[in-house]
């Protein structure tokens, strides 16, 4: 079943709703929750009695206890729907990749028209049919809000991605399909697919062989046919971790991902990289969320506006879970609001944070998931509970007075009522003759000598904030911790650590403000270099991504990426120089304001790829020249008998395979007596020959080597067995006997001199003896 929830960031404190999203008879499996303007919700799902895909749309009293839903089958071709994903395009609209399981397809389908109706329009395509594809899919639009789709290839044991090109929303868009990690292990299970601000894909999943959480990273060329990526696994020690993963990047594009670790002990964690997040040595902040039981299978995970994590899981046997980081988010020790929500419901969860208006209130979770009894529900918060701040000391004692009100808006006093997951801001009053020392407590970050502001962290409970004071001497004014952090904007807090903060100064590279000390102290100048923002903009037939933010003054990059028929035809702004036809590469000048690069595209002629004459070949090293007629040749890969290599097609056109025939040295070895002559090689099917000559006075006496079947005596002629290897062929050579004696070997080695002598004096001897005896016999 679906089922929705609405709360707060600390849903301890919230009063809950329950109401249907949809008849009595849906069930549903593998939801995929999205939000549309307005908080609206959107829910992509696998309907498990008819085996379809359905989609359930909010269309009216969204908020209420009784909200009108639009339910639509999307397609009940076969057994579809398994595996979905939702994203929703600029105008609100549905896209879902989704997996055909009679079939074993990759398939997706884009509403074009009626929406939010009874009766929309649907282009289905299948995206991706070679092997079993389409498991756990993930899909993203780029900043041109075309698909990009990460899935599990089952019959290979791959990663894949497929990137739309063009043509999108038709019936017949252009993929440009990827193996993103081909290793020798069954990779990727439970993908979570995010595209960065440089339109490049990041995603997690898991390595079922060495059972492992991975990443990978496009780095470039991500919507070519050979995109390059950064691959590592996450270093967490535990035995089996990365199931069910959830990844999302935070403002600066580091990954932050939720899952769920197995083995030893069943635990719900989170991993978060906080330096060299791109690169082959990232490095990773790994805490255990939750570990009360069984938890921490079907996560989802968001973000809020500044970054702290809300994920939704299953715990086994109690149900939805809902854990809201409220401090020190990606330190070591992070502080988690854990609370269960709905019991024992809680599979396939989807979580979304909702819009409040109020910038300084954090989103309030919403999440899609599936019931005990499959029944398709809504979980709404009707009212959030408030707290009570106090603050100490009030009345004035001590040598001060310390008020608060919520951060939101109110009227500073002794006490504040705070809504639930809101925070609150208090100012301190220092008597005559006194400063403030410090101010702490509700979960804010406690402050230094002179500093009378303070805000507190997410009130979830009641709580106190005390202020201390100090008789005023000289005091010296530093800067805070602002000081030299990169902004885009001018920063508001953490100005000074002791002092009065001055005006922030916008200048054209960095931020400026003063320190003031008190009583006579000096006056701290402090400073924050300034980021600005490097936008893309592309033209038709392409798209763009560039490295940002970037600091004043410096320079960034940007990558074009022409799609399938399309070659880049200039990028130019931010102050660069402009780039000609076939660049894709682009350098800014020195970044001082807030900038796009723009990008446009020229259709290039199709020319398929078609091997050159080097195709069919023989040769003993890799070919280097006339591989392709016309194309582009891949680098040549060394095979076992053959060297292999791709002409590439350009302007969609097609490519060719090509090979040449390995050839392997065969070398000839001759002792004394004769010569040898072999064909100098031999190939993976085709054998050689070699023929031994013996000098006058020799015969052969064997040959052998290169796999052949050795001869024997006054054999000259001799066969090499096809191989994949370097080989010699060996001849040993009789001298022929002596009239009405014995033949005798060739002697070989540096003795050969003793040898002959010995034979000539037998010889000798045995003619002296023969006459004696014929001598004898007269």
């Amino acid at each position: 079943m679906v089922a929705l929830s609405w709360f707060s960031a600390a849903p301890a404190q919230a009063a809950w709703q329950i109401v249907s999203a949809g008849p009595a008879y849906a069930t549903g499996h593998y939801t995929s929750l999205r939000l549309k303007t307005g908080n609206v919700p959107v829910i992509g799902y696998y309907d498990v009695t008819f085996a379809d895909l359905t989609l359930a749309t909010c269309t009216a009293n969204c908020g209420t206890a009784s909200p009108t839903w639009q339910i639509v089958t999307v397609d009940s071709f076969g057994v579809v729907g398994q595996y979905a994903s939702l994203a929703l395009d600029s105008a609100g609209n549905p896209i879902i990749s989704y997996y055909d399981f009679s079939n074993g397809d990759l398939k997706m389908a884009t509403c074009t028209a009626n929406c939010s109706g009874a009766s929309p329009t649907w282009q289905i395509v299948v995206v991706d049919s070679a092997n079993d594809v389409g498991r756990y899919t993930s899909i993203q639009l780029d900043g041109s809000g075309r698909p990009v789709i990460s899935y599990y290839d089952v019959t290979a044991g791959n990663l894949k991605l497929a990137t739309c090109t063009a043509n999108c929303a038709t019936a017949s868009p252009t993929w440009q399909i990827v193996t993103v990690d081909n290793s020798a292990d069954d990779v990727g299970q439970h993908t979570s697919l995010r595209v960065n601000a440089s339109n490049r894909p990041v995603i997690s999943y898991y390595d079922a062989t060495a059972a492992k959480l991975k990443l990978a990273t496009c780095t470039a060329s991500c919507a070519t046919a050979s995109p390059t990526w950064q691959i590592v696994t996450v270093s967490d020690a535990a035995t089996d971790v990365g199931a069910d993963s959830s990844l999302r990047l935070t403002l600066f594009g580091n990954p932050v991902i939720s899952y769920y670790a197995d083995a030893p002990d069943r635990d719900l964690k989170l991993a978060t990289c906080t330096a060299n997040c791109a690169t082959a040595s990232p490095t990773w902040q790994i805490v255990t969320v939750d570990s009360a039981g069984f938890v921490g299978s079907d996560t989802s995970l968001a973000l809020t506006a500044s970054d702290s994590p809300v994920i939704s899981y299953y715990a086994a046997g109690i149900g939805l879970r809902l854990a809201t980081c409220l401090a020190n988010c990606q330190g070591a020790s992070p502080t988690w609001q854990i609370e269960a929500l709905d019991t024992p419901s809680g599979l396939f969860t989807s979580l979304q944070l909702a819009s409040t208006g109020n910038p300084l209130v954090s989103g309030l979770p919403i999440i899609s998931y599936t019931s005990s009894t499959h029944a398709v529900n809504l979980a709404t918060v009707t009212s959030l509970s408030t707290f009570t701040v106090t603050a100490s000391p009030n009345p004035a004692s001590g040598g001060g007075v310390l008020d608060c009100a919520p951060t939101s808006g109110g009227t500073p006093a002794a006490t504040a009522t705070v809504t639930s997951g809101e925070t609150a801001t208090c100012t301190a009053t220092p008597d005559s003759g006194f400063s403030t020392q410090s101010i702490s407590g509700c979960g804010g970050a406690a402050t230094g000598i002179g500093v009378d502001s303070y805000v507190t962290g997410l009130i979830v409970a009641d709580c106190t904030v005390t202020a201390t004071f100090v008789a005023t001497g000289p005091a010296n004014g530093s800067c805070g911790t602002a000081n030299g952090f990169p902004s885009q904007n001018p920063p508001s807090i953490d100005l000074c650590n002791v002092g009065t903060p001055g005006g922030v100064t916008t200048n054209p590279s960095d931020f400026t403000w003063t320190c003031a000390g008190f009583n006579g102290g000096t006056t701290a100048s402090c400073s924050a270099p300034r980021l600005f923002a490097v936008g893309g903009s592309a033209g038709a037939g392409g798209s763009i991504g560039c490295v940002s933010p970037v600091l004043g003054g410096a320079t960034t990059t940007c990558t074009a990426s022409p799609g399938v028929g399309f070659e880049t035809q200039s990028m130019s702004g931010c102050g660069g120089s402009a780039t000609g036809q076939g660049v894709n590469l682009f350098t800014t000048g020195a970044v001082t304001a807030n900038c796009i690069v723009s990008a446009t595209f020229v259709a290039v002629p199709v020319v398929n790829g078609a091997c050159g004459t080097a195709d069919g070949s023989f040769s003993l090293v890799p070919p280097s020249t006339n591989l392709c007629a016309p194309g582009t040749a891949t680098p040549v890969a060394t095979l076992t008998s053959s060297y292999t290599w791709t002409c590439s097609g350009s302007g969609g056109g097609t490519n060719s395979p090509c090979q040449a025939i390995r050839q392997f040295s065969v070398t000839a070895a001759a002792g004394p007596g004769g010569s040898l002559v072999c064909d100098p090689t031999r190939t993976f099917t085709h054998s050689g020959f070699c023929t031994a000559t013996p000098d006058n006075g020799y015969a052969t006496q064997s040959i052998s080597g290169c796999g052949g079947t050795p001869t024997g005596l006054n054999v000259n002629a001799y066969s090499v067995a096809p191989g994949t290897s370097d080989c010699a062929v060996t001849a040993t050579f009789i001298a022929l006997a002596a009239p009405g004696g014995p033949a005798v070997p060739v002697p070989t080695g540096g003795r050969w001199w003793m040898y002959t002598a010995v034979v000539l004096l037998l010889s000798v001897g045995c003619w002296r003896l023969r006459r004696r005896w014929v001598r004898q016999s007269s």
